[in-house]
């Protein structure tokens, strides 16, 4: 009787073990789907922040091209800016001098001019006198 009920026991026991062994293997199906999913979720973000990535450093090479095309723009309107500063400073140059020349024309022109006036009135009185000397030398003839 003992060993039949050792033997109970002992079946019973088994049984037990199997029917927990069967929850765990339930159990452990479970997780092993739940982290296959987890794995696949984790792989599809995975996937997504590799192209976030790939998309940024795309972004990131052509903002470095754009940036590299504008200083090249800027060096060279700088340069252009200091070839029309360096022209502006030839023109004002250029400026000052033509405006010492107009000067010196100028009061050259009224020199030129007073001595005209001088000309003409030497002139005007030398006419007045050849004027005055053919009336006298027509006076004489007669």
């Amino acid at each position: 009787q003992v060993l039949q009920r050792q033997v109970k026991n002992f079946q019973s026991d088994k049984e037990l073990i199997k029917q927990q062994m069967e929850e765990e293997k339930i159990a452990l199906k479970h997780d092993f789907k739940s982290i296959e999913l987890q794995t696949k979720e984790k792989d599809s973000k995975v996937q997504y922040l590799q192209h976030q990535l790939q998309q940024s450093q795309k972004e990131a090479e052509e903002s470095k091209t754009a940036l590299h095309n504008l200083q090249a723009e800027k060096t060279a309107l700088v340069q252009s800016l200091e070839k029309q500063v360096n022209k502006s400073k030839e023109i004002q140059a250029d400026y000052v001098e033509l405006q010492k020349r107009r000067g010196i024309f100028e009061k050259e022109s009224k020199e030129l001019l007073s001595e005209q006036k001088r000309w003409q009135q030497e002139h005007k009185s030398l006419r007045e006198e050849s004027l005055q000397l053919e009336s006298a030398q027509a006076k004489l003839s007669q």
